[in-house]
């Protein structure tokens, strides 16, 4: 049951000739809760009551006289923020997916597809979209983690695994698991099957190798190469393909993606974590801290995220040496971008370092995890 306490700096006060007047509240008055937690209490059950008469969330209005409550209008509630559907009486812990990426704006109809497609699991064929990703109000929202709580095992290590990922998750995680709400509606705890194990096996073992034997040094240059085959791979199998069978090849190449793709990444991601940790236990107890594994940690070479920011300054250095530059930019068109930069004074100068740049990462885009959005070689300005 929700509880709600209710301050007021002022308040209305009806006038004996009517209307009303505004009386400034002061002093300890103005701390104190307006309503007894007594009557909290009585006015959340009659609005879980009201909601379960009308089937719905309700906007009521009530008033408080001689200890009594009085209830004087309630109609749906039309303003709440939808929530993706679910067809359980479970307590759902949905994730998400635009935030993750600092990505808060709605996604169009086609960037859910596609992200939709792109999950393996929790579909019926390549061709449907999985369930484990959840569309509301153009958002979306994994319902992974809800599952991952159903074992015993992952449930106990879970949020420690999650801290060391994002550490907002991990503790969101680990609190939604001490709510009374979700230990009251937790089923019998799912039992991990030994094939599921059996598929983790190879994985866990290319891990440990990489930690005691391989040079993990080569490690970006290995997975830039996997990823560069499988973008030529698949657009190979789009040519000379139109009209609704390119559609549905997509739709059967975006299904096999992430297992490809998770054939490799995750020997990779893991070994990373664990020598972090390894790292930072060892430097505890050697040292007495890990002050300074923070810092080393930033910016290691091969995240592309800084040096794309990196090749972005070089831009910003080579413009800032011409004035009629900068000042066209203030004014630059998508459309006629490149063109109308030959004609400013210094643009046949700037214009390589900008193709240059367009070139390696024109790809991208703000908010790109939606694959409607432009990119940036589509979009210069």
């Amino acid at each position: 049951m929700s509880r709600y306490v209710f301050y007021f700096n002022e308040i209305d006060s009806s006038k004996p000739e009517g209307g009303t007047a505004k009386v400034e509240i002061t002093g300890e008055k103005q701390t104190a809760p307006a309503l007894s937690d007594e009557d909290a209490i009585r006015l959340a059950r009659m609005g879980r009551s009201i909601e379960e008469h009308f089937g719905n969330p309700q906007d009521i209005e009530w008033y408080l006289a001689d200890n009594e409550i009085f209830i004087v209008q309630s109609r749906p509630v039309t303003t709440l923020y939808p929530i993706p559907a679910i067809a359980d009486d479970k307590l759902h812990l949905f994730v998400s997916l635009g935030h993750i990426q600092m990505m808060t704006e709605a996604i169009k109809p086609l960037g859910i597809s596609v992200l939709r497609s792109l999950i393996p699991i929790g579909k019926s064929s390549p061709l449907v979209e999985s369930d484990l990703l959840l569309e509301a109000g153009g958002r979306l929202y994994s319902d992974v983690v809800t599952r991952l709580l159903e074992y015993p095992q992952l449930k106990k290590h879970l949020p420690v695994i999650l801290l060391n990922v994002d550490e907002l998750i991990g503790r969101a995680v680990r609190d939604f698991i001490e709510r009374e709400e979700f230990q009251a509606t937790a089923r019998p705890g799912k039992k991990v099957k030994f094939a599921l194990v059996k598929k983790a096996f190879p994985t866990a073992f290319a891990i440990l190798r990489n930690i005691l034997y391989r040079e993990n040094h080569r490690a970006i240059d290995e997975v830039n190469r996997f990823i560069s085959e499988q973008v030529e791979e698949n657009r190979k199998k789009l040519q000379g393909v139109s009209g609704p069978d390119r559609i549905t090849r997509i739709q059967e190449m975006l299904s096999t993606l992430m297992p490809e793709v998770f054939s490799i990444v995750p020997q990779y991601m893991g070994t990373a974590i664990i020598t972090y940790k390894l790292i930072d236990n060892l430097s505890r107890k050697w040292l007495g801290d890990a002050a300074e594994l923070r810092g080393i940690s930033k910016s290691p070479p091969g995240n592309v995220t800084t040096e794309m920011g990196l090749a972005l300054g070089d831009v910003a250095d080579t413009v800032r040496n011409y004035p009629a530059v900068i000042e066209y930019l203030e004014r630059a068109a998508d459309k006629t971008f490149f063109e109308d930069l030959r004609a400013v004074p210094g643009g046949e100068d700037v214009l390589p370092v900008f193709l240059g740049f367009f070139e390696r990462y024109g790809m991208r885009g703000t908010g790109e995890i939606d694959v409607t959005r432009p990119r940036w070689r589509e979009a210069p300005t």
